[in-house]
């Protein structure tokens, strides 16, 4: 989501302005590519529709690779770990079984057993350092 572009955006910089700049350079890009979009049919057939969803997909998915690359970690256990936090939100009923609890937003609330993935993953990314 946009939320985790922005995170990306303030992780990758130095200071504020740095990462003013960038986000500011992010809004015009996002603009942009509105209006380009505004210039495109809109898909009404079904399948279409997936293809240009996939189309898009694996463009961002390109673009993060892309970004692991040249951060120069495997980005598999990382994903691994942020599954199993993203997992932990979950809440555990009587019977075992996990269910997930929303806010009035939509967003996911954490359970007690919710455990934050930035420790583990400095711990994995120093372990692939060396």
């Amino acid at each position: 989501t946009g939320e985790e572009l922005v995170e990306f955006l303030h992780a990758s910089s130095s200071n504020k302005e740095e990462f003013d700049k960038l986000f500011a350079e992010f809004i015009v890009g996002m603009e942009a590519a509105y209006e380009k979009s505004l210039k495109d049919e809109f898909i009404t057939n079904d399948l279409d529709r997936v293809v240009a969803q996939t189309d898009a997909l694996t463009d961002a998915s390109y673009f993060i690779n892309g970004s692991f690359v040249e951060t120069g970690v495997k980005p598999q256990p990382l994903f691994e770990i942020v599954q199993a936090a993203n997992m932990s939100k979950l809440f555990t009923d009587e019977k075992g079984n996990k269910y997930a609890k929303y806010r009035e937003d939509g967003k996911i609330l954490k359970s007690p057993e919710f455990f934050s993935p930035e420790a583990k993953l400095k711990e994995e990314i120093e372990r692939q350092s060396k």
